[in-house]
């Protein structure tokens, strides 16, 4: 007798008039490998292995774990920030973006997102001939910089806090980045020109 189902060894495929989907792969013990719905959205059941080139065009979610043997390639984000951005509030959809900072012509201050893990911000002085600042939510900056002009003083900077200050006269090419943690972001840099990086 028919089950109404069609046969792939230990594989069947359910016919649309079974249910709401437009195909279900499941084996013979009722447990889904593939669904896929009458709106176009397919479900996998278990693990899917892909060998070549994979292009995804739109947006896509993966939850749990992404393991990536090889080389992730895409478009590297770098944004050139002048004083005619004021105060340049950084998203989380900007995340792994380098910013240009350019205050040849006035201060370029920088409010970051709320805190999340992963988030991660570099941020590379090109004309430091204004101050300018970074701002966190709260005092959850945790870190410093290591900074090398001379062999007479400290070379490494605390930049625990709320606010990282760039001063007037920083070194060209001084940068900071940003790691986005649970509840903190973790601070490291360089500074070619010393004590010109504070926090408050």
């Amino acid at each position: 007798m028919s089950d109404r189902y069609t046969h792939l060894g230990s594989l069947r495929l359910q016919p649309k008039s079974l249910d709401a989907n437009a195909l279900l792969v499941d084996d013979t013990s009722g447990s889904a490998m593939l669904t896929v719905s009458t709106a176009g959205a397919v479900t996998l059941g278990s693990t899917l292995a892909v060998t070549g080139t994979s292009t995804f065009t739109g947006a896509s979610t993966f939850t749990g774990d992404v393991t990536v043997t090889g080389t992730v390639l895409g478009d590297l984000k770098v944004y050139n920030l002048t004083n005619t951005d004021d105060v340049r509030t950084v998203t989380a959809a900007e995340s792994g973006g380098i910013f240009i900072l350019d205050t040849s012509g006035g201060k370029v201050d920088i409010t970051l997102p709320a805190v999340a893990a992963g988030l991660h911000y570099t941020f590379i002085i090109k004309n430091a001939t204004t101050e300018s600042d970074i701002t966190a939510t709260a005092a959850i900056l945790k870190g410093g910089i290591f900074q090398q002009a001379d062999t007479n003083e400290d070379n490494y900077i605390s930049l625990a806090g709320t606010t990282i200050t760039m001063a007037a006269a920083a070194g060209v090419g001084d940068w900071v980045e940003l790691i986005g943690g649970a509840t903190n972001f973790y601070v490291k840099g360089q500074s070619s020109v010393q004590s010109k990086w504070s926090v408050a």
